[in-house]
């Protein structure tokens, strides 16, 4: 992906989503304490979901490695690698 992630384009279930899927409010995602797995997962199912894959799950996304998710969501490279299940 070209742009990092903006989180004030998030839908409300989107939000939603992340909190369940993190066990963490909104709020308290960006506290350096926090855990960030089940986080990184959720941001890439969303990134996912909005560009083609409407069925991509939590499952999914947890086969990948740290880069390959960090460039999903536009924090690693510029480009979405090939992801081989």
């Amino acid at each position: 992906m070209s742009s990092k992630f903006d989180f004030e384009s998030l839908t409300l279930g989107e939000v939603a989503f992340l909190e369940k899927t993190t066990g963490l409010s909104l709020g308290s995602i960006g506290d350096d304490d926090a855990p960030k797995g089940d986080l990184l997962m959720a941001l890439v199912v969303i990134v996912k979901r909005r560009t083609g894959s409407p069925e991509y799950t939590t499952v999914d996304a947890a086969q990948l490695t740290l880069t390959a998710a960090n460039a999903i969501i536009g924090l690693g490279d510029d480009e979405d690698p090939e992801v081989k299940n």
